[in-house]
């Protein structure tokens, strides 16, 4: 004999259980200065993006400065020419990545330094769906658990 499962408290689970994954492949990056910019980029809390694809692209420009892939430390290390808000990319291959700004200064410095948000804005409004999905969800399978 054949027993069905129950789909509602399933169907609850998966609600709960989908936006943690979603948020498990965060990724973090680091800022640091001295004579060359270093990105260094990481999954959050974990390994480094070793040998991912990068781009850097320089201020007010569409072409990219410089290509390359991240070293075993997953660092992106670059020498700025002009002052502005440069723009590093970093992507794996299965689709994660960052986009992070770098501010350098008149004197080739890097203003901003330290632990930066990479997660774009399309990361955002995903994860907020995702989220509010679920709380839609257990509020409408209670509602309906107790009519």
């Amino acid at each position: 004999m054949l027993h069905r499962l129950p789909t509602r408290p399933v169907l609850l689970l998966a609600l709960l259980v989908l936006p943690a994954v979603a948020v498990a492949h965060g990724i973090s990056t680091t800022i640091t200065h001295g004579p060359a910019v270093i990105v260094t980029v990481t999954y959050d809390g974990g390994p480094p993006l070793s040998d991912e694809v990068c781009e850097i692209f320089p201020p007010g420009d569409d072409a990219v400065f410089q290509t390359g892939r991240t070293d075993h430390l997953g660092r992106v290390i670059f020498a700025p020419d002009r002052p502005g808000t440069w723009l590093v990319k970093v992507v794996t291959a299965d689709g994660h990545g960052a986009e992070v700004e770098v501010e350098v200064d008149a004197d080739l410095l890097v203003g901003n330094t330290g632990e930066v948000d990479s997660r774009g804005t399309a990361s955002k409004l995903i994860i907020g769906l995702i989220v509010l999905s679920g709380v839609f969800g257990v509020l409408g399978y209670l509602k309906q658990r107790t009519a």
